[in-house]
Protein backbone atom coordinates (compact mmCIF):
# COMPACT_ATOMS: atom_id res chain seq x y z
CA UNK A 1 0.00 0.00 0.00
CA UNK A 2 1.87 3.77 -0.86
CA UNK A 3 0.75 6.19 1.68
CA UNK A 4 1.61 9.79 0.90
CA UNK A 5 1.79 12.10 3.93
CA UNK A 6 -1.13 14.03 4.23
CA UNK A 7 -1.04 17.75 3.11
CA UNK A 8 1.26 19.27 0.78
CA UNK A 9 4.43 17.01 0.27
CA UNK A 10 7.83 18.34 1.98
CA UNK A 11 11.28 18.83 0.03
CA UNK A 12 12.58 19.21 3.54
CA UNK A 13 10.70 16.81 5.92
CA UNK A 14 9.99 14.20 3.19
CA UNK A 15 11.70 14.21 -0.30
CA UNK A 16 15.22 15.19 0.98
CA UNK A 17 15.30 12.05 3.56
CA UNK A 18 14.68 10.09 0.93
CA UNK A 19 17.55 11.59 -1.27
CA UNK A 20 20.05 11.18 2.10
CA UNK A 21 19.21 7.71 2.48
CA UNK A 22 19.04 6.24 -1.04
CA UNK A 23 21.35 8.20 -3.36
CA UNK A 24 24.25 9.52 -1.64
CA UNK A 25 26.68 6.71 -2.26
CA UNK A 26 30.19 7.14 -3.48
CA UNK A 27 30.17 9.15 -6.34
CA UNK A 28 26.51 9.47 -6.59
CA UNK A 29 24.28 12.54 -6.16
CA UNK A 30 24.92 13.64 -2.66
CA UNK A 31 27.90 15.61 -2.79
CA UNK A 32 28.73 14.34 -6.33
CA UNK A 33 27.16 15.64 -9.89
CA UNK A 34 27.03 12.10 -10.91
CA UNK A 35 24.98 12.61 -14.57
CA UNK A 36 24.96 16.24 -13.94
CA UNK A 37 22.25 15.24 -11.11
CA UNK A 38 23.37 17.32 -7.60
CA UNK A 39 20.19 15.70 -4.92
CA UNK A 40 21.89 17.87 -2.29
CA UNK A 41 19.85 20.52 -2.07
CA UNK A 42 16.40 22.26 -3.09
CA UNK A 43 18.04 24.13 -5.84
CA UNK A 44 20.65 22.07 -6.97
CA UNK A 45 17.93 19.69 -7.13
CA UNK A 46 15.36 21.42 -8.91
CA UNK A 47 18.33 23.15 -11.34
CA UNK A 48 19.96 19.75 -12.06
CA UNK A 49 19.68 18.47 -15.80
CA UNK A 50 20.30 15.02 -16.56
CA UNK A 51 22.96 14.97 -19.06
CA UNK A 52 21.26 11.41 -20.94
CA UNK A 53 17.94 14.03 -20.61
CA UNK A 54 18.92 17.16 -21.94
CA UNK A 55 16.86 18.93 -19.55
CA UNK A 56 16.37 19.56 -15.85
CA UNK A 57 15.26 16.71 -14.07
CA UNK A 58 12.11 18.00 -12.47
CA UNK A 59 9.37 19.67 -14.80
CA UNK A 60 7.01 21.28 -11.46
CA UNK A 61 3.42 20.52 -11.41
CA UNK A 62 4.20 17.19 -14.09
CA UNK A 63 5.87 14.53 -12.08
CA UNK A 64 5.00 11.84 -14.65
CA UNK A 65 7.31 13.46 -16.95
CA UNK A 66 9.91 14.39 -14.93
CA UNK A 67 13.33 12.52 -15.51
CA UNK A 68 13.87 12.28 -11.64
CA UNK A 69 10.92 9.46 -11.60
CA UNK A 70 11.41 8.41 -14.95
CA UNK A 71 15.18 7.08 -13.53
CA UNK A 72 13.57 5.72 -10.02
CA UNK A 73 11.20 3.08 -12.60
CA UNK A 74 11.92 -0.23 -13.73
CA UNK A 75 12.23 0.84 -17.43
CA UNK A 76 14.06 4.23 -17.50
CA UNK A 77 14.50 6.26 -20.79
CA UNK A 78 17.67 6.24 -20.31
CA UNK A 79 20.33 4.29 -18.72
CA UNK A 80 19.71 2.10 -15.35
CA UNK A 81 17.39 2.41 -12.55
CA UNK A 82 18.52 4.50 -9.78
CA UNK A 83 19.80 4.13 -6.97
CA UNK A 84 22.03 1.46 -8.61
CA UNK A 85 22.08 -1.94 -6.73
CA UNK A 86 19.33 -0.91 -4.94
CA UNK A 87 15.19 0.60 -5.59
CA UNK A 88 13.07 3.47 -3.42
CA UNK A 89 9.78 2.02 -2.31
CA UNK A 90 6.41 2.35 -4.43
CA UNK A 91 5.84 4.63 -1.39
CA UNK A 92 9.18 7.01 -1.19
CA UNK A 93 8.81 6.98 -5.67
CA UNK A 94 4.88 8.31 -4.67
CA UNK A 95 6.00 10.72 -2.43
CA UNK A 96 8.93 12.12 -5.24
CA UNK A 97 5.91 12.56 -7.55
CA UNK A 98 3.41 14.00 -5.55
CA UNK A 99 5.98 16.60 -4.53
CA UNK A 100 6.86 17.37 -8.75
CA UNK A 101 3.12 17.30 -8.75
CA UNK A 102 2.40 19.82 -6.31
CA UNK A 103 4.98 22.35 -8.30
CA UNK A 104 8.17 21.27 -6.53
CA UNK A 105 8.17 23.86 -3.69
CA UNK A 106 10.77 24.77 -1.51
CA UNK A 107 9.08 24.23 1.78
Amino acid sequence: MIVVPPGPVSFSADVLPIFRSGCDGVGCHIGFQASGVDLSTYTATVNSVGVQYGETIVKPGDGSNSALVDKLTSSPEFGQRMPIGTQLSATDIEIIRTWIDEGASNN
